[in-house]
């Protein structure tokens, strides 16, 4: 028995190897094909081509063109509508066109006042006077001893705070 690699049987039959590896796919769940594999290269014997050539020649039988579908015709009350239809699409289009040429103005006008906005415009007569920020008043500590003030710092905290203000 004579075996034949898939990449020249893909040659002789005109199609891709992609196509006769899915055949082959196909085939071995319902027809038992002889197929040997050596080294990462694939075999097909005799028998295992004529069998390969009668699905593939049923398969091209199989698919036929689809005949075209016969002219529509439509109902003039339908034909109505569409044509009110196309006229309320293109009064849209219209419509949006209108819209962008406004947005298009509107974005010049920005820009344009953005660019004067950037010049310091002087509101104000004279400069404004300096506003002197508020300061706590200092209050001179009271004077006590070491043991006095760790004494309040342990257990009267908020009266050494009142003290040394």
């Amino acid at each position: 028995m004579e075996r034949f690699r898939i990449s020249s049987v893909a040659k002789s039959l005109g199609v891709s190897t992609t196509t006769i590896y899915k055949h082959l796919k196909r085939l071995q769940t319902r027809v038992k094909i002889e197929v040997h594999r050596e080294g990462g290269a694939t075999f097909l014997t005799e028998e295992g081509i004529a069998k390969l050539r009668e699905v593939m020649a049923a398969a091209q039988e199989v698919v036929q063109p689809v005949p075209a579908m016969p002219p529509v015709i439509v109902a003039p009350e339908i034909a109505a509508r569409m044509d009110g239809l196309e006229k309320a699409v293109t009064l849209l289009v219209e419509k949006i066109a209108g819209q962008e040429k406004t947005i298009a103005l509107q974005e010049e006008k920005i820009a344009a006042l953005q660019s004067r906005a950037e010049i310091p415009v002087l509101l104000l007569s004279s400069p404004p006077r300096p506003v002197k920020p508020w300061q706590p008043v200092r209050v001179q500590p009271v004077p006590m001893s070491w043991y006095e003030r760790l004494w309040l710092q342990m257990f009267s905290p908020e009266t050494l705070r009142e003290a040394t203000l």
